[in-house]
């Protein structure tokens, strides 16, 4: 079975516009790891976080080693460069991705058309 536990990053991306404003602003190049750990987190759980469930606040605040402040200052910065949806994070305090979404979707359909190739084989 192939193992599908992994996403693509771009090498370039610590570099980008959007990654230098998050570094900025949440603690220099440890906020890029912990963006990565923050993209396993919702690749992990589906592509969604609620973060006012205050269990799963504790579990993302232990894995970004970040107190309940610092995590809620890091998601409000990605949400203001797109990469978490905001009007959710500002209304429910939940973490989207699209990107994340769209990759775990892509991944899916593509699974869907494999098995179906697969089939028209074995007949």
């Amino acid at each position: 079975m192939r193992n599908t536990k992994f996403f693509t990053v771009p090498y370039d991306v610590r570099n980008t516009v959007e990654m230098r404003y998050l570094r900025h602003k949440c603690g220099g190049i440890a906020a890029f790891g912990r963006w990565m750990a923050l993209l396993s987190i919702l690749y992990e759980q589906n592509g969604a976080l609620d973060l006012d469930n205050e269990a799963m606040h504790k579990v993302v605040e232990a894995e970004l080693e970040l107190n309940a402040q610092k995590l809620d200052e890091f998601i409000e910065a990605a949400s203001e460069i797109g990469w978490v949806d905001a009007q959710m994070w500002h209304s429910s305090r939940h973490v989207i991705s699209e990107g994340v979404l769209d990759q775990l979707n892509y991944r899916k359909t593509m699974k869907k058309r494999g098995e179906k190739g697969n089939e028209s084989r074995a007949s």
